[in-house]
């Protein structure tokens, strides 16, 4: 980050009510407390349960759904 645009966002920042810089420190605390790794948890689980909290999938696909699907001939 170059150092007008980091000026830049002191300045932005040093304008805000104190209300308001409560609410981001919240909302940031509460993103990289869902973002962080739970211990023991496997980066394949990890991927999954992020794609579950926004809503990119609605389930996770069993065994069962990945060897039933249809096949398609070519």
């Amino acid at each position: 980050m170059s150092a007008d645009a980091r000026q830049m966002l002191h300045e932005l920042i040093d304008e805000l009510p104190d209300i308001e810089i409560k609410c981001a420190r919240e909302a940031l605390a509460e993103l990289l407390a869902r973002s962080a790794p739970i211990p023991g948890e496997d980066p394949q689980a990890r991927v999954d349960r992020r794609m579950l909290e926004t809503g990119r999938l609605q389930r996770i696909p069993t065994r069962e759904d990945i060897l039933n699907r249809p096949t398609f001939k070519r």
